[in-house]
């Protein structure tokens, strides 16, 4: 699929949204990303003022889940500066559509997913253009890694064991 975007950011204008996202730092890097010549799709925000002011950056409101996925589909890579987020669904989503990821060392969940097939982490805007560096010369395998790992292959096998024990136990009874 074409790439229209270098990056994705998600992250809604409710309040508890953006402390979940890490909006403050999410800003510093979308900064960082437009002075420096790429492009990204911000989703779930149709207009803000404390972001950037700059075309490479495309405000999306909150959209339909598969016109989500088409959307995001066109990017490169996706930007997670998120911290407090125990569960974000959106790595694995990415991971399917062979994104790769950049996501915060101090996120809360969804790290697992994070390996050298997959993704790159960074610490904060101080290391976020070395990183930067080192996620553009890379080449990932994002969704071999996930199917591999995350898969319906691995569910299933995963689901199989569960079944066996539960007959084991259920034979005990």
């Amino acid at each position: 699929m074409e790439k229209d975007f270098d990056f994705a950011y998600v992250c809604g204008p409710a309040s508890w949204n953006k402390f979940c996202r890490n909006s403050p730092l999410a800003k510093l890097c979308l900064a960082i990303l437009a002075e420096n010549g790429f492009s990204a799709a911000i989703f779930g925000r149709d207009k803000d003022a404390e972001l950037p002011h700059t075309s490479a950056l495309t405000l999306y409101p909150y959209l339909p889940w598969h016109e989500f996925l088409k959307v995001l589909a066109r990017c490169r890579y996706l930007l997670v500066p998120n911290i407090y987020d125990a569960s974000p669904r959106l790595l694995a989503e990415a991971l399917r559509l062979n994104i790769p990821l950049l996501v915060n060392k101090q996120i809360l969940g969804g790290w697992h997913y994070v390996e050298r097939p997959s993704g790159i982490f960074f610490k904060d805007e101080t290391d976020f253009e070395s990183t930067l560096e080192k996620l553009l010369k890379r080449r990932f395998q994002a969704r071999e890694y996930f199917e591999r790992l995350f898969g319906p292959r691995y569910a299933e096998a995963r689901l199989r064991r569960f079944l066996r024990k539960l007959g084991a136990v259920a034979a005990l009874r």
